[in-house]
């Protein structure tokens, strides 16, 4: 039976088409209702065509999959939009991009996940291809052992000089398998290289201001409902995960036709 099953289907395929074209283009009735009751007798049909291009069937069902997704994700974002969150940005944090940028993008990382120093190439890439639109904001949510004297580093090296802090943190991340043993020799080493006072950046490390900044961003995390890293706020809206550029593209477009975003975050 199998082997007439395909013969049967391609002349029903035909003959419809001969119809279509009489119909001047319209939808054939007929040959829906003949497709539709051929497939109902025999639905071995499809399970047949599955059989001889599985790969070609599960990429469609792989981006049936991703589609669903983004839709899902595209839902919650809308609706974040709507009423976006507000991440407190004091005016003293370093910050990558233009200062007077619209949009603010926080960045909840951890120097010792796997995924944050993936997720930090993203972002900053959106951050530099965006023509002065967004800025980026870094925030620490240490969840590894030895991740919060990496945080306080950031926040030291920061304060006396924010640009250095990025190349700090772009150097970490590059490094990020040597620093999980917690040396403070290499420490020394990148501050070396990055030109500035070591006794002074880790005093202030070690000091209060440091170590209250990244309290009140792990408080800020809890608040928020982020509980892994990397955790991106996008204009109020939030993204989880080291996800594709496509993401954060299409959470923007969201944003620009919202026009609702946290337009006063660094304000506060």
């Amino acid at each position: 039976m199998k082997h007439l099953i395909v013969p049967l289907l391609l002349v029903i395929l035909c003959s419809a088409g001969c119809t279509a074209a009489t119909a001047s283009g319209n939808r054939n009735a007929a040959f829906e209702d003949m497709l539709r009751k051929t497939l109902k007798e025999h639905p071995e049909i499809v399970f047949d065509a599955l059989a001889q291009n599985k790969v070609g069937m599960l990429s469609l069902v792989e981006q049936g999959a991703r589609e669903r997704e983004m839709l899902k994700r595209e839902s919650q974002w809308r609706s974040q939009a709507a009423a976006p969150l507000k991440p407190s940005i004091p005016a003293d944090r370093p910050v990558y991009g233009n200062k007077d940028a619209a949009i603010t993008i926080v960045e909840y990382s951890d120097f010792l996940c796997p995924y944050c120093g993936r997720g930090k190439k993203t972002v900053q890439k959106l951050v530099d291809d965006s023509g002065g639109k967004l800025r980026l904001v870094f925030k620490h949510v240490p969840l590894h052992d030895g991740a919060k004297t990496l945080a306080a580093m950031f926040e030291a090296v920061g304060m006396q000089d924010p640009d250095k802090a990025w190349v700090y943190a772009r150097k970490v991340f590059e490094r990020q398998a040597l620093f999980m043993q917690s040396d403070k020799k290499l420490m020394n080493q990148l501050l070396q290289e990055l030109d500035v006072d070591i006794d002074k950046a880790w005093k202030d490390a070690e000091g209060p201001v440091v170590r209250k900044r990244i309290e009140e961003d792990e408080a800020e995390a809890e608040k928020f409902g982020i509980s892994g890293t990397p955790t991106y706020m996008v204009g109020g809206v939030v993204v989880r995960g080291a996800l594709p550029r496509r993401y954060f593209d299409r959470v923007l477009d969201i944003l620009e036709e919202q026009g609702s975003f946290c337009e006063d975050c660094m304000n506060q």
